[in-house]
């Protein structure tokens, strides 16, 4: 008898594993089928090539399908223990979530979902569906969310007022016209860029630390309770005016492309990063920041910048300014310097020994010096258009004659410009001068009618020749075509335009 029992029971057990067996998991998409054939932990136990139910049920973690080429995610209702869902990155439409009540995580972003209903799962903590074409969001079920991204839907407005718990939201790009965050006071990182926001208050917002409302219609924004805060973008918007007096803890500052006058950073002495540039700015005091590193001022109507104190500034744009003079021999951190486009004369690099890449065109400079002792590591130059600048003094001119030509996508030069390693060289350093040579045009000879050193470059600015103690030169083997050749007279460096018929 109790052989038969025992008997019974096993198959019983046989009996409800063949039944579990025998119930396949519809799966009409191809790509998620074999997504979670391949999954990267196994779902597939029994190596069959289907997904039996009792395969679904058993799956407690992840589902991991993001950028599978997947349109229909239908199957997923099967898996009703799993937590956290992923399939972001696919050209899904429709989303049935509805049968998986154990979801944490569910991130279905960038696909092509018009709608979402999460209202039965209220274990979530982290919904991510930005980049889809969702136009509105219930979330009143989801009292535990932490994390909410919706960006780049079609929305107007979305109430948050259930969700006490919320820590980060994302909401770029929505179209939303209004936003209530007075039941947040949780929020440590907001993004609601790229909206139709004319206000923002976030009064209740005391524990903020990371803010980007940039891309709206803001005209003021008042951050003076938000003591807390590191990381504030609020460019391309129409504010005059930016009180951050109470702002101590700022990091990094983006207040680009809005119309201010004036800026006031002095307490902001935590500053590493400062991006004001597209503003009307006529003055910038930096002495305080003397952490800051990184800076873009470009774009304004300065004048005069000071950046003595700025030791460690490894990153400067200034260009599009009205700037007469730059003093960068304290910033010796410098990588890049971006000043073009204003009214410098004189620039002197040889205290920047890390300077790899400097653009200082369309200024008036006579005088520019990159001679630092580490010429080799510069990888891209600038200098044109600078009408009486003919000569950049340099570490070493055959280096920068051979590795530095133009153009070559990286080095910008005028052709009337030479590299040398003195461009301060008086008429004594010659036995005499000339500044004219003849015949121009020519087919070969070219007089001179006192002896002078020159130096000839074709159009290109790469250098042909150099001589000294000469009366002529000959360009009979050169190709027809345009030489500039360099003449020290006693104004320095002249250049002449010689024409090969």
């Amino acid at each position: 008898m109790k052989k038969s029992l025992l008997f019974m029971a096993f198959a019983f057990t046989q009996l409800s594993i063949a039944q579990d067996d025998s119930c396949i998991v519809s799966i009409p998409d191809a790509n998620f089928k074999n997504a979670l054939l391949n999954h990267y932990s196994v779902i597939d136990t029994n190596g069959d090539g289907e997904i039996q139910c009792n395969e679904a049920e058993a799956v407690t973690g992840t589902i991991f399908v993001n950028s599978k080429n997947i349109s229909d995610l239908t199957g997923i209702e099967a898996f009703i223990n799993i937590t956290e869902l992923n399939c972001g990155y696919n050209q899904i439409t429709f989303l049935d979530v509805s049968a998986n009540t154990a979801l944490k995580k569910l991130g279905c972003w960038s696909n092509q979902l018009t709608s979402l209903d999460v209202s039965l799962n209220t274990a979530l903590t982290h919904l991510t569906c930005q980049n889809n074409s969702i136009g509105a969001l219930d979330v009143s079920a989801n009292t535990a969310l932490i994390e909410l991204s919706f960006g780049g839907g079609q929305f107007t407005s979305i109430d948050l007022s259930a969700n006490t718990a919320l820590e980060i939201l994302g909401c770029s790009w929505s179209g939303l016209t209004s936003l209530d965050l007075s039941a947040n006071t949780a929020l440590y990182a907001l993004s609601c860029a790229g909206n139709n926001l004319t206000s923002l208050d976030l009064s209740a917002n005391t524990a903020l630390q990371i803010l980007n409302c940039s891309y709206n219609s803001l005209t003021n924004l008042d951050v003076s309770i938000n003591t807390a805060l590191l990381n504030l973008n609020c460019s391309h918007n129409q504010m005059v005016n930016l009180d951050l007096n109470t702002n101590t803890a700022l990091q990094i500052l983006n207040s680009s492309h809005n119309p201010l006058t004036s800026l006031d950073v002095s307490v902001n002495t935590a500053l590493l990063n400062l991006d004001c540039n597209n503003n009307q700015l006529t003055n910038l005091d930096l002495s305080e920041n003397t952490a800051l590193q990184i800076l873009n001022c470009g774009s304004n109507q300065l004048v005069d910048l000071d950046l003595s104190e700025n030791t460690v500034l490894t990153n400067l744009e200034c260009y599009m300014n009205q700037i007469t003079n730059l003093d960068l021999s304290t910033n010796t951190a410098l990588q890049k310097v971006f000043c073009y486009q204003n009214n410098l004369t004189n620039l002197d690099f040889t205290a920047n020994t890390l300077l790899t890449n400097f653009n200082c065109q369309t200024n008036q400079l006579t005088s520019l010096n990159i001679a630092n002792g580490n010429n080799g590591i510069i990888q891209k130059i600038n200098t044109l258009f600078n009408p009486d600048l003919t000569c950049i003094q340099v570490d070493d001119a055959d280096y920068s004659n051979t590795n530095w030509t133009f153009p070559n996508g990286e080095f910008y030069i005028d052709v009337t410009v030479s590299w040398s390693e003195s461009c301060s060289m008086s008429i004594s350093d010659f036995e005499t001068f000339k500044v004219t040579a003849y015949p121009n045009p020519t087919n070969g000879i070219v007089n001179l009618s006192e002896i002078a050193n020159i130096t000839i470059f074709d159009i290109q600015g790469r250098k042909i020749t150099e001589s000294k103690n000469v009366t002529y030169f000959d360009l009979s083997s050169q190709t027809v075509g345009i030489y500039f050749v360099q003449i020290a007279t006693e104004k320095g460096i002249e250049t002449i335009k010689i024409i090969k018929k």
